[in-house]
C-alpha cells in the first residue's frame, strides 16, 4: 500500500495562454513565455487583461472556475503557488 505524497507547494488554477510567447514590445509583451489572466481596478471599474507574470495572475480554487474565463486561445492549468 502506497502513502500520499506530500505537496511541496499548494496548488491553484490559472488561465494562460495555449502558446508561449516571445517578446513583443508592439504587443506589450516584455518576457518569453505564458500570458496570464489578471484582474485590475481603475477608478473602481474591475477589468481583466493579461500578464506575463504567474504571481500576478488571478487564481481559482476548481478548474470549474477558472474555465469560465478561458477561451480558444486560453486553457485552465493547475500550477504550484510558492510562498502561501
Amino acid at each position: 500500500m502506497t502513502e500520499p505524497v506530500e505537496q511541496l507547494h499548494p496548488m491553484k488554477w490559472f488561465v494562460r495562454s495555449k502558446k508561449q510567447y516571445q517578446p513583443d514590445m508592439d504587443l506589450g509583451i516584455s518576457e518569453s513565455g505564458y500570458l496570464y489572466l489578471t484582474q485590475g481596478n481603475i477608478y473602481s471599474i474591475e477589468y481583466y487583461e493579461t500578464t506575463t507574470f504567474k504571481d500576478e495572475a488571478q487564481q481559482f480554487d476548481t478548474k470549474e472556475e477558472a474555465e469560465l474565463w478561458t477561451s480558444p486561445l486560453t486553457e485552465a492549468v493547475q500550477l504550484p503557488v510558492e510562498g502561501e
